[in-house]
């Protein structure tokens, strides 16, 4: 839905309410506001199944393993500490 906005709130951004306001330039120069509902949370139906468990710790086990590395200096790049992780922790 476009937003028709005074001069002095025409570049307004971010969340009212349950309403996100997004600003967008336009070529010509000019902007646009667009105003969305915000999306509900859904809850998950069903439990986890024990493969998604075992990725979901993982995934934190090599998460906390980068954050060492970074930490340490061994690494500059998060993308390379991930490569570590991957092949140490498994």
């Amino acid at each position: 839905m476009k937003v028709e906005l005074p001069k002095g709130i025409a570049s307004i951004s971010g969340k009212f309410g349950n309403m996100i306001f997004k600003t967008y330039k336009r070529p010509n120069g000019g902007t646009e506001t667009r105003a969305y509902l915000r999306p509900e949370k859904t809850v998950r139906q069903k439990p986890l199944s024990d493969a998604e468990t075992n990725a979901r710790f993982l995934f934190v086990r090599r998460q906390a393993y980068v954050q060492e590395l970074m930490a340490s200096g061994t690494f500059h790049s998060k993308a390379e500490a991930w490569k570590v992780a991957k092949k140490e922790i498994r």
